[in-house]
Formats: C-alpha cells, structure tokens, sequence
C-alpha cells in the first residue's frame, strides 16, 4: 500500500518540475528563487523514489549499509522543508530570508549529524522499506534519532503554518489564495504525520500506552497527502496566469491592427518593432501579460504623440454617422474614439507639419484602469471598431493624406 502511495507522488513531482522550467525558461526572474524550488521538487522525488523497495535495496547494496535509504529519505526530508521555508520568508521578507536561512541551517546541521551518529550506532542487517520503524525502533541510539528528526520537522512546521496563514490573509486573487490554503492544509496534514510517528515512536519504546493508531500506512498516507497539498499549493497560483492566456490572446490580437498603425505613425513609442507586420505574434502564456501591458502603453503613447492632429470635425461626422447607423452608448463612444484615433494616426503618418496648437480631448486610449485587465476591456471595443468599423474606414478615407489639426 505505501508503494502505490509513494508511486502516486512522483508523477505529481515530476509535472511540479515541468511546470517550473518551463515558467523559469519564460520569465527567468529570480534564478535563486528558481533554485531552491526545483531541489525542493527534485528532492521530494527522490525521497520518495527511495521509499521504493528497488531503489532502497540497491542504495543499500552499493553502499554495503542496509537501510541507508531511510536515512537519506529523513535528511532530504528536512532539507525539502527548509527549501518551503526558504522560499516564503523569500516572497514575505526578501531582505531577511538569507539571514534567517543561516541561522536555521546553523540550528539543523548539527542536529542531523547527531541523527547520523544515532543511525550508525548500532547496525541494522535486514533492510526495512515499509517498516523500518516497527522494527528498529528498541534499536540503540534510534530514539534519540527519531526524536531529532521530529523535532526539525515541528520546528519548521510551526513557522510555516504561521508564513502561510499570513500569506493567505495578504493574498488579494482567489487563486493565489487558493494556493496559501493548499499549503496550510499540507503543513497541518505533515503536523498529523508528525504526529502519528511521535506516537508510533513513543508506544514502541513503551514509554506510552495506545491512544492513537501505530499504522505505518497512516502516517506515509498524511505524508503523501500534505506534499501533494504543497506542491498544488506552489503551482496554482501560476495557473491563474494559464486560465487568463485564452482571453488575453484574443485581446492581443484584437489590439494588434490598431498597435500596428501606431507603429507606423509614432515608430519611436514601440520598444520591439514587429517582425512579420501582416501576422501577429503567439506569445507564450508566461509572455502574454507582459506583451499585452506594453501593446496598451505603446497605444496610449501613440494616442498622445498624435493628440495634435485630433480634429473636432472628426468627431462630429464620426458621431453623425454612428448615430445614422443606429449605435448608441458604449458602442458609439468606442466607434468615435477608433475614428479620431484612426485619422489622427493616418495624418501624423503622412503629414510632415506637425501642428502648433494641441487638442484639448483627452483621447479614450490614453485613460488607464485599475489594472492591466481593466485597462484591456476598456481599449478592446476601441480596436475593434477601429479595425472592422466602417465609419472608421470611411473616416480614414476621407481624412487620408492631410492633417487634421484641432
């Protein structure tokens, strides 16, 4: 049963891993941060792995120490927890993180070489994968090592439990908060696996009655169960990200005719001129966010560099023929809008004058929202009536090739 477990996490870990690379191979911000959390995954995977009754007799063959599968199990353990440690101090207290990593490796180092002494202290012949508890735990020195291994796994714990409750009450998106909740539940799921070891512990050197049940299963089933937790904690939130790439695409393309004309006309506000004009380019999902912010900058840019060739005219015979083609409220207000745009960007592109005096209309494409979402709905009926409009197009015709000065 523990196997099946155990072969039931590695897949899990393996996508985590995936997952990971491909965001860091698309936005390579913080290569420390990167790190940490792919040895963590990494880490997980082959503790796990080595729970495995193949690979722990093979550890055990080529190194001549039957069971020294449990102990690297239990120090990558640790070690895997502090990685989670590190990397939330990281997000919460950049600053302070390194410190506090130091001074907990201070604490831990000396503590597992005390487990490593207790390990070898006496010797253990007949490897145990499923039971290695059961079986040893009367054994010289693995009191003493149990009560290490616990005890680094409840100090980590308590400070985890606390960063990820804080990181939930801070979190502002659902899916970020869904994430923190994912990682509390993993950390007081590993509490119950602490748990439920101590007890185990505790009852087999009779230093207790049963008041809990001394299943082995159990507690590999908590443990199972809270790294499944953190690692969908770790990797939620990036799905947010995956569930806005559809809409964000559309928008993109959407925008692109009208982005495409403010190129031409104001080539100085685009940072990355395009490539192929007549395609517009697929951005990855890690990509898309940061295309889409800098497509409605370069947008507002152009608006701007453009408002002196805004024309009242425009929007007169742009609101008469909205108004004759039975467009009312948002609608109308975008189709005008993409009409001034359009003849604005048209004259700046083909007139060399640039006018001396300055509209005073604050062109709708220069307004940003709240966020970069917000700011996409409310440009995206804009590019599109400049784009498929006919009042646009006639607008364009009949402005076409000379300045439109307010």
């Amino acid at each position: 049963m523990n196997e099946l477990l155990t072969l039931a996490v590695i897949p899990v870990v393996i996508i985590a891993i995936i997952h990971k690379s491909v965001q860091f191979h698309n936005n390579p911000a913080n290569p420390r941060l990167f790190a940490v959390r792919i040895y963590m995954y990494i880490a997980i995977g082959v503790g796990f792995t080595l729970g495995l009754s193949p690979a722990y007799t093979f550890l055990g063959d080529i190194t001549g120490v039957p069971n020294i599968a449990q102990l690297c199990k239990h120090i990558i353990g640790i070690t895997s927890i502090q990685c989670v440690q590190f990397f939330l101090h990281a997000l919460n207290d950049p600053q302070k993180s390194t410190a506090r990593a130091k001074k907990r490796a201070a604490f831990t180092i000396p503590i597992i070489g005390v487990m490593i002494a207790a390990f070898f202290a006496a010797p253990k012949e007949t490897p145990e994968p499923e039971h290695f508890l059961a079986v040893y735990a009367t054994a010289p020195g693995m009191g003493l090592y149990m009560v290490c291994y616990l005890l680094l796994f409840t100090i980590a714990l308590i400070d985890l439990v606390q960063i990820s409750l804080r990181y939930r009450k801070q979190a502002r998106r659902p899916l970020v908060r869904a994430g923190a909740t994912f990682l509390t539940t993993g950390f007081a799921l590993a509490f119950l696996y602490v748990l439920t070891k101590a007890n185990t512990t505790a009852v087999l050197l009779n230093l207790i009655d049963p008041v809990l049940p001394t299943n082995d299963t159990l507690s590999h089933a908590l443990l199972v169960a809270a790294v499944v937790s953190v690692i969908l904690g770790g990797t939620i939130p990036a799905a947010l990200t995956l569930a806005r790439w559809p809409r964000r695409l559309r928008i993109l393309r959407a925008l692109y005719p009208l982005w495409l004309d403010v190129y031409r006309a104001t080539p100085g506000v685009v940072l990355n001129p395009p490539r192929t004009p007549s395609r517009p380019p697929t951005p990855s999902p890690a990509s898309t966010r940061e295309l889409l912010l800098r497509r409605i900058v370069e947008i507002r840019d152009g608006a701007r560099e453009t408002r002196p060739y805004l024309d009242p005219s425009v929007v007169r015979t742009a609101k008469e023929a909205a108004r004759a083609s039975g467009l009312s409220g948002d609608e109308l207000a975008a189709t005008v809008e993409a009409a001034r745009l359009a003849a604005s960007l048209h004259a700046a592109r083909d007139t060399d004058a640039v006018p001396a005096s300055v509209s005073t209309i604050e062109p709708l494409a220069n307004l940003g929202g709240a966020d970069l979402d917000t700011d996409a709905a409310t440009l995206l009926p804009v590019a599109l009536a400049y784009a498929t409009s006919p009042i646009v197009a006639s607008i364009i015709h009949e402005y076409a090739g000379r300045a439109t000065y307010a």
